[in-house]
Parts: structure tokens; sequence; C-alpha cells
């Protein structure tokens, strides 16, 4: 075979021959065709040309390319058969004969050389042993996409050249190398053979001057080509990346992603969308999207609507999650659409069920909200009441008395009802001062040991005015067993005293009430029942709300705020207790059960009260010759607790500002202190620590005492915090007051 390189005229390449008909005896080239009849016109003038020189020819080649090299060989004349029968002339099947040495899509070099030199040495017997070859099984191999094993196959070709003589013909179709990828094989292909024949469009050029212009346009093209290729690659580049961009931004968006194809089947979905409904891609993708449809009727009218071409926004529907639970959502979806063709919908999938909840409580709040403005409202006009009620009993009766046209006795009365007035209105705000801090967390218990029975009797005792003057009885049953708890004495009397004047206050005249005391396992039971008009059902469950009444219209038989019970509930709760109420209906009167967990060890003693509720009694203890220091800004009270103290024995001088009082104070030190908190410029607080500052013995010693509208808890401990001894809450009773200062001043003196 030749190997004559120096026609080389281009880097990497072979200069091109026109025709087979300038190659050598034993070339090894390789003819790419753009048309099937070139090939076979080519390929049988190769062949004939050997016939007609006796020399041997072997054609390893399709089928339809063997029979079309036998027309075109009998249309020359040649006698195709005879030449047969010499053994001249040999035809095999590409496929067939590429399948005796292929293994493991790779050529065999010993079964190659067997296979494919055994046919080139037969025909070269029947001819003169010159031989001529037509092959495409490299062809094959190429379009088969195993380039590597074609590449192989020339190359051993050229091994048997070596101990054969032969001249092989290579046929490509040209289409095969149309792709960029295709350019380093291509130029292996054709440096594996001596001789490269261009395609006919080449060829059939006239002239060498239109062969170079060719070549010199074609090169134009490439140039043109590779730049327009390399700007194409830099597009490709910026899309591919755009793509997984997207690809990456739709993937991980918080909003579900999905698409569906015009048979209703999910074609791709994002993690936001399975996440939401619990299921991994393969449970969801593929299947019909109505499956994960709450509600059929939902998915169908959407479908309908995509299907016509709408467009839908914020479109409402609830889907079901793997778990059953329901997610309730907003859909953006659009269909995507091809020549009028539907080719999927996409949608947006916005999961909005923590919106709706909170929607649903916000309304639900605001319904709260207007109930219990409404409530505000009927509270107010009730607390109006209530205050106005014993205030314009108090103000009539008081002008009354200044006429002096009372006789002894309707002027005692008027003192007892100016005197139950003001306790009332005292009671009322109590209340609202124990709900205040019962809402703020604020009211704090003194627990000690406690004996039932005393608190008991000493409510019974605080309430039975009020029942004889409705003309109740009062019936009590006490076990001595169920006696013993740890508890707030003060807080659980307050308890009883409210259960008790509730039952008093909806008992007629003539009614009973039954309270009884009694053990229930580990528990004391309370029970308060009466006779009086019950309570409806649809209130029993709101009877220990707070503000709530029955019956709060204006012509409602019972006055009241609406607090007794609730203060009831929430104090027998902050002594781990339960309270409830039962009733038959109205008319059939009501029953209230507390129980308290009673202590292991029982009390035999009763334990003191420390604020018992106020009952009308006279100063039994007085003080003869103590000279009180008296401050306070309001002239009224200043002149009401000046005479309580002379009416005691008591000397007090009465002082209207603080700077007065310390004045007054240095010029004759006073035995005890009487001073109001609430003050304009300097209040109570401020006077105690400036007294406690002066030097002399008299003023570190001083009994004080606080007589102050400020009763809470806090109230009390800011005062002995500043410096006074005692604590009293505004309005006092006077009797109580005197025994405070003479039990004050008996205590510093011991």
């Amino acid at each position: 075979m030749s190997s004559d390189m120096t026609d080389m005229t281009m880097a990497g390449g072979l200069a091109p021959r026109t025709s087979w008909r300038d190659m050598g005896e034993c070339d090894h080239f390789a003819l790419f065709y753009e048309d099937e009849a070139y090939l076979l016109d080519e390929g049988g003038r190769f062949l004939g040309a050997g016939l007609d020189a006796n020399d041997g020819v072997v054609v390893i080649a399709t089928k339809p390319h063997r029979d079309g090299f036998d027309d075109r060989l009998r249309r020359a004349g040649v006698d195709v058969s005879a030449a047969r029968e010499q053994g001249r002339y040999v035809s095999l099947d590409a496929a067939e004969f590429l399948s005796k040495f292929i293994v493991n899509g790779w050529p065999d070099d010993e079964r190659f050389a067997d296979v494919v030199g055994g046919a080139v040495s037969r025909a070269a017997a029947g001819g003169r042993r010159r031989v001529r070859a037509f092959g495409e099984m490299v062809a094959l191999l190429w379009a088969a996409g195993n380039a590597g094993a074609a590449i192989r196959l020339e190359e051993l070709w050229n091994d048997l050249a070596k101990r054969l003589d032969f001249s092989l013909f290579c046929a490509y179709p040209a289409s095969g190398f149309s792709k960029r990828a295709h350019g380093a094989s291509f130029l292996r292909i054709c440096a594996a053979h001596s001789q490269v024949i261009p395609a006919e469009s080449y060829t059939a050029l006239p002239s060498p001057q239109d062969r170079l212009r060719a070549i010199t346009e074609l090169q134009q093209k490439a140039g043109a080509l590779e730049a327009e290729s390399a700007k194409r690659r830099e597009l490709e580049k910026s899309l591919d990346r755009r793509e997984k961009e997207l690809t990456d931004f739709f993937e991980n968006a918080m909003e579900g992603l999905h698409q569906v194809g015009p048979d209703g089947r999910i074609l791709w979905a994002n993690k936001a969308q399975l996440d939401l409904l619990g299921y991994t891609a393969d449970e969801y993708i593929g299947h019909d999207v109505a499956e994960f449809h709450a509600d059929r009727q939902v998915s169908e009218d959407m479908w309908r609507r995509l299907a016509q071409g709408d467009c839908l926004y914020n479109y409402a529907a609830d889907l079901r999650r793997k778990d059953g639970s329901i997610r309730h959502v907003l859909i953006h979806a659009n269909g995507v659409w091809e020549e009028g063709k539907l080719l999927y919908t996409r949608s947006f999938v916005r999961d909005v069920t923590e919106r709706r909840q909170l929607e649903a409580e916000l309304g639900a709040q605001l319904e709260q909200l207007a109930q219990m403005d409404q409530r505000k409202d009927e509270f107010l006009a009730v607390l109006s009441h209530e205050l106005r009620t014993p205030l314009t009993a108090m103000l009539g009766w008081v002008r009354m008395l200044r006429t002096g046209h009372l006789d002894e006795h309707r002027a005692a009365h008027a003192l007892e009802v100016i005197e139950r007035s003001a306790w009332t209105q005292a009671r009322l705000i109590d209340d609202l001062l124990d709900v205040s801090r019962i809402i703020t967390g604020k009211l704090v218990l003194e627990p000690r040991p406690v004996s039932l029975i005393a608190v008991i009797q000493a409510a019974v005792e605080t309430v039975m005015t009020a029942a004889e003057a409705q003309g109740v009885e009062i019936v009590s049953a006490l076990d001595p067993s169920a006696a013993s708890i740890w508890g707030d004495s003060v807080r659980l009397q307050q308890v009883v005293v409210n259960l008790l004047s509730n039952a008093i206050k909806f008992s007629s005249r003539g009614g009973r009430v039954d309270i009884r005391l009694e053990r229930d396992g580990v528990d004391a039971r309370i029970t308060v029942s009466d006779t009086g008009r019950g309570i409806r059902a649809d209130f029993l469950p709101r009877i220990f709300d707070p503000f709530r009444q029955a019956d709060s219209s204006s012509i409602r038989a019972h006055g009241g705020l609406g607090l007794g019970l609730a203060i009831v509930r929430n104090m027998v709760e902050l002594h781990k207790g339960g309270v409830e109420a039962r009733s038959p209906g109205e008319g059939k009167g009501a029953t209230f059960l507390v129980t308290l967990p009673l202590l292991p060890v029982r009390v035999d003693h009763d334990i003191p009260m420390d604020r018992a509720l106020p009952k009308a009694r006279s100063a039994t203890q007085g003080l003869p010759g103590l000279r009180v220091a008296v401050v306070d800004d309001d002239a009224d009270t200043r002149h009401l607790l000046a005479v309580t103290l002379k009416e005691a024995g008591a000397q007090p001088e009465v002082f209207a500002t603080v700077a007065q009082a310390l004045l007054g104070m240095r010029q004759s030190p006073p035995d005890l202190l009487l001073c109001d908190i609430a003050m304009p410029e300097e209040d109570g607080h401020d006077l105690i620590r400036q007294v406690r500052a002066i030097p002399e013995v008299w003023a570190q010693r001083l009994p004080a005492i606080a007589l102050t509208a400020f009763a809470s808890k806090e109230d009390a401990t800011r005062a002995r915090e500043a410096g006074f001894h005692m604590h009293l809450s505004k309005p006092t009773d006077p009797a109580v007051l005197v025994r405070a200062i003479a039990s004050l001043v008996r205590d510093g003196e011991a």
C-alpha cells in the first residue's frame, strides 16, 4: 500500500483526490458520498474495472448496495454469474460478516485476520493475484455510534494490507458527519486512509480553478460557521445556565408549583408542592390531580375553566394531605396552548390554612370583643345604678336629718340606712378591686390552718341582718370533722358571705337558705342551697363568669354587679378547690357546692380573723389623753377623724398638708401619727420618710398608721416599707380605728 504523504496541504489532513481512478493499485481510500446513486455508479465502475482486468473482486456491503452493484455491472456487460463461479467475484453481507469477528462491540484481531484475510485470499486465487475490495463495515459501525470500533477496523485493514496485495474502497455517507462532535473522529478516519475522495458536489466541478474557488468558499463558510458555532455555544451555555437557574428557582420556590397534562395527570411538581401535601414524587406525579382535591365539584369546575382557556387567580380550593388533613389553598393557574391544543396547565399553589385559621380566630375575637363591649356597657349601666341607689338613700336621709323634723325612732332608722348604704358601696368597690387583682394575677393569699366552722359562723353573722330584713331563714349544719383546712380565713369568709348573700338576694320573703359543712373523703364540702328563683339552664354554664347576670335589664328585680360568683370561683380555685352550681330550673331554687382539701391533722381551735367584714359596733376601748396628729387633705375626713378621736378621749391635732404636719409635730411631738397617703404636692410616704429622718427619739419611735383609699396588698407593703407600722383602708369603722390605735400604742409601750 502507498505511504506517500507528500501531498498534505492542510494540517492534520490529506490532499483529496477527485476519483478512485487517481489512486494507486494498492491504495486504501475513502469516498464520502451525498447520494446513493453516486455511490453505486462509482462503486460499480471500480468493481467493473477490476473484473475487466481479470482481478479478484470482494464486495462487503449491505444487500441494497450489493444488488445495486450487480445491476450496474450487468448493464456494463459484465457476466456477474460467471465471475462468481470463477471465484473472482465474492459478494458478502456486511452486517453478517461483522458478526464473525466483532466481540463485545470491538473487532477481534485474530478473527479479523482469519475471516477478512481469508475472503481476500480466495478472491486473489480466483484472479491474477491482484484484488479490489469494496467495504462498508466501518460505515455500519459509525452509523451505530461505535466510532472507536470503526477506526480500529480501518487500522486492521491497513495491517492486512501489509501481508496481502489489494486496493480498498471504503464508502461513508457524508450526512453521518454533520455534528461538531464528529470532527475529531472524522479526522482520524481520514488519517486511516491513504487517500480521501470528497463528495460528489466537489468532484463534479469541471476545473481545478473551480475547485479552488469551492475550497476557498468552504473555508470562508467554515470560518463563519465556526464563529457562529462559538457564539451559539456561548448562547447555549447561557441558556443552559438560565434553565438550570430557573429549574432550581422553581424547584426550591416557597410556593407549590405543578404541571398537569391535558388528561388531568400530574406531569411535574416542585418540592414545596410535595411538602404541602406530604407525598413523595412517585406518590404524586403521574396521578390524576382530582385525587388530591377534597371537593370534587371544585376540582371539576377548575379544570373546566382551564380547558376553556380561562386564567384562574386566587381560586380557593381544599387539598387533602397524605395524612388525611385538609389544607386551604389559593391557586393561580392557566393553560399552555399550541395551535389551539392544550399542552398542559401550570399552577401556583399558596397555602393559606394558617391565615384562614387566624381569620377565623380574629373573627371570633372580634365577636367576643363586641360581646365584651356590650357587656361593658351593660356593666357600666349596672355599676352606675348600684352606686347611685345607696347614694340616693344616703343623701335623702341626710337631708331629712338636717331638717331636724325627724323623731328619735326615724332618726335612728335614717342613720342605719346611711350606714348600710355606705357599706354596700364599700363592698362594691372591694369586689371591683378583687376582680382587678384576679385578672392581673396580683391576688395573693395568706394561708394558715383555718377552721371552716369559724369561717362559716362569722359569715352567717355578717349576713344575718340582711337575711332578717329579707325575711329569710338561715339554717346551718356543720360537721366538725370537715373543719380543718389550709387557707386564707378572710378570703374563705368572703366566699361564704358571697354565696349566702346571693342566696338571700334571690330568695322570696319566708324563704330558707341552708348551709352545710360535711366531709367528702379527703375534702371538705360546703353546700349553700336556697328556695329562691333558681337559674335558667342556658345561663347555668356562665354563672361564674365576671360581669354576667341572668337579667341585666333596667327592669331586673335584683341588684349587684355580677362579680360575686366570679370572685367565689377564683378564690376557691386559689385554695386548690372547686365550685359547682346546680338548679332544677327557674322558680326551683339553686345549690352551690364548694370543695376544699382538708388538712391531714384536725385543728380544734378557732383561728382569729385578720379582717372580718365590717359590722357596726361601739368603741369599747378609749384613748384617754392620747395626742394624735391627723393628716388628710380632705376637710370632711379630718373633721370625722377628729370627732371620732375626741369621743374616744384622745387629743387630735389636724393638718391639711405635709408641710403643716412637719411644722406642728416639731413644735409639739404627738403620741401617734394617723396619715392619709394620696395628698397634693407631697404624699403620706414623703411625710413618714421625713419624720423618720428627724434625729430625735420621738420621731424614730413614733407609732404611725396609714389610713388610705389605696387598699391593695401592694399598697400596704409600700406603706410599711416607707415607715408606717400599720395600714388601714378607707372606709374604716370608727370602732375598728380606735381599737387599732389602742393596739398599736399598747404594743409600743410593751
